[in-house]
């Protein structure tokens, strides 16, 4: 299994909240751990998950963060230079 349940009552020193996400299983808190690594609260359970990022990494390889389109690049950077204000070159 990717990444690592932590044991009941266990959450990483000093996490800070990043966003709180509302699925049909329930409520999930994003959090990041000192060391910044992703951490998954159960709102419901109180049980925590975490990833470190080399895995978190390798799951977004599986996922096909590696694969080049030059269309989806182009739109991409234009779309970062509208929200920073600049115009796309």
């Amino acid at each position: 299994m990717t990444g690592r349940i932590l044991p009941l009552g266990v959450m990483p020193l000093n996490p800070v909240a990043v966003g709180l996400a509302t699925e049909q299983q329930g409520q999930y808190g994003l959090l990041r751990s000192a060391l910044g690594e992703p951490v998954i609260h159960n709102q419901q359970t109180g049980r925590v998950w975490t990833i470190d990022w080399p895995q978190l990494v390798e799951l977004a390889r599986a996922a096909g963060i590696d694969e080049h389109d030059p269309a989806v690049a182009a739109e991409a950077a234009s779309a970062i230079a509208r929200a920073m204000g600049k115009a796309a070159r």
